[in-house]
């Protein structure tokens, strides 16, 4: 499959897609003219890698890590402490969020109350 369908499928853009490949993420396939063709391992790479980054993970962990899981097997202590790195790391966050979402919830129960009493 070429790109512009790859990004379609995948919900990037081609500049993205192309950014990708540049950093070492991903390597398609290419024609013999050199043309990249994209496969079905592409797509499920690609998902790996936007699940991750939406989740927070940086782009250099992202390549260590596809990095070592492209060596195959023999280094799974490596990958596993980049998973345990980026999990501590999405805990903090999502702890961090919830003492927003609760300040939020006590400011929205404060200004409806004042509401409230205003309309008396």
């Amino acid at each position: 499959m070429k790109i512009g369908e790859l990004a379609k499928r995948v919900g990037l853009t081609r500049d993205t897609l192309r950014f990708y490949e540049k950093i070492g993420l991903f390597k398609p396939h290419r024609s013999s003219s050199g043309i990249r063709d994209y496969c079905d391992e592409d797509i499920d790479r690609l998902r790996v890698i936007i699940c991750f980054k939406d989740s927070g993970i940086p782009l250099e962990d992202i390549k260590e890590y596809l990095a070592l899981v492209d060596q195959g097997p023999g280094n799974e202590e490596e990958r596993l402490a980049i998973l345990e790195k980026s999990k501590k790391r999405l805990q903090d966050t999502l702890e961090k969020l919830k003492k927003t979402m609760d300040l939020l919830d006590y400011k929205i129960a404060h200004y409806e109350e004042i509401e409230g009493e205003c309309k008396i």
